[in-house]
């Protein structure tokens, strides 16, 4: 992580902010932030003037939604009853005017203590996110990011994994795992300024693979707080307690999701062998491309229900997509609407069954070191990567497809 602090001025008088920024820059440690940088803030501080409650509305809200981890508030007047409005929505510091050069200098400092403090406490993880997205509606994006965290769950590797639902409104992990969680990703949002450890191990809920879960909340009015900012705390902070946080992406086109994909370490597109899936791809990757992120490299795409006599190849696919397959998982209706019908994941009730060893065998390549253990297939996938811990986990190659 960065050492700077990084500061934002939501200064209404001239003068009070040139004095703020000269105590800013002579302080080691800080860097104030252009009103034009996107980057979120360490420390907001806000003044007050005219509609003081509003303001402190809107202070209220950026602590909220994220903006900053910190917030400080100035006021020319000092009346007992706003220092307590301001210490109530969350304010760490109140700074009376005229401004004393000392008491900031020594606000500011108790600030990169406490972020200091902060960086501390994260535990040293760097965790990857793997955002799985369909290319469209049904093909089966769910079955494969919940067996997906399984299946690492499950890994020798003794990994921790989070499974996090952004499928608003029509997510249905819960139901693909039988469980019954109280809480949504939602509150979390909603409560970022809170962001720890245990309010975040009391907001998942832990299925008996070991995978922690965070399901989408069930309505919209949920989706208000997940901005950008919110999004990219939560899970950047995610990141630094598991070593594997598996996205359910949803629709990729939402502001929840591309928020989340600006985060993914790789993107697994999830799409069948039909003419609409391949297309919607296309378009989808083009997408992309257009807005800047993911990068192509990041994009993987995966043939779900794979068959070898469909009347789209998978050399079609790759023709009509523009890049290779990166991996398949062959059909069996059976095995996955029995697991869907039970709530229950596929190494519970086939773990033996073809589907079950191809999920198992793209997970073994998430968590390897670069070490190539397997030429193409007659297919023309693409070399499994896999470290020598879990080479005997995809040693049955040629049995997962």
């Amino acid at each position: 992580m960065r050492d700077d602090v990084l500061v934002r001025l939501d200064i209404k008088n001239a003068s009070v902010g040139e004095q703020l920024e000269e105590i800013i820059h002579a302080t080691e440690g800080l860097q104030v932030l252009d009103p034009r940088d996107p980057r979120q803030a360490d420390l907001v501080i806000l003044e007050l003037a005219g509609d003081v409650d509003r303001d402190l509305q809107s202070a209220q809200a950026q602590i909220e939604q994220g903006a900053s981890h910190e917030l400080f508030l100035t006021c020319e007047s000092l009346e007992r009853a706003v220092v307590a409005k301001a210490l109530r929505v969350g304010a760490k510091e109140y700074l009376a005017q005229p401004l004393d050069e000392s008491e900031v200098r020594q606000a500011l400092e108790r600030c990169i203590k406490r972020r200091k403090e902060y960086k501390d406490t994260l535990p040293a993880k760097f965790g990857q996110v793997v955002h799985v997205i369909g290319s469209k509606g049904g093909v089966g994006t769910t079955t494969i990011a919940v067996n997906l965290a399984v299946s690492l769950a499950e890994s020798t590797q003794l990994l921790s994994v989070a499974l996090v639902d952004m499928n608003t409104v029509f997510g249905e992990i819960p139901l693909f795992m039988d469980i019954k969680p109280q809480h949504h990703w939602g509150e979390v949002a909603e409560n970022i300024y809170r962001l720890d450890s245990p309010f975040l191990m009391n907001i998942l809920v832990k299925h008996v693979s070991g995978v922690y879960v965070l399901p989408s909340p069930s309505h919209l009015e949920a989706q208000k707080a997940a901005t950008p900012e919110a999004i990219t705390q939560f899970l950047g902070f995610m990141t630094r307690v598991f070593d594997f946080i598996i996205i359910d992406g949803g629709n990729p086109l939402g502001d929840a999701s591309l928020s989340a994909m600006q985060m993914a370490d790789q993107v697994l597109l999830v799409c069948n062998q039909c003419l609409p899936c391949v297309t919607n791809a296309v378009k989808l990757i083009n997408s992309f491309q257009e807005i800047g992120y993911p990068e192509k490299a990041r994009i993987k795409v995966v043939v779900n229900r794979y068959t070898a006599n469909s009347c789209i190849s998978l050399k079609d696919a790759e023709e009509g997509i523009g890049q290779r397959v990166f991996w398949t998982v062959p059909s069996d209706c059976e095995s996955t609407m029995a697991a869907i019908t039970q709530g229950k994941v596929l190494s519970q009730i086939a773990r033996g069954s073809s589907v079950t060893k191809a999920i198992r065998g793209l997970a073994a390549t998430l968590v390897g070191e670069g070490e190539p253990v397997e030429a193409k297939s007659r297919w023309g996938l693409p070399k499994l990567w896999q470290s020598r811990k879990t080479a005997t986990a995809v040693s049955n190659r040629s049995s997962l497809s």
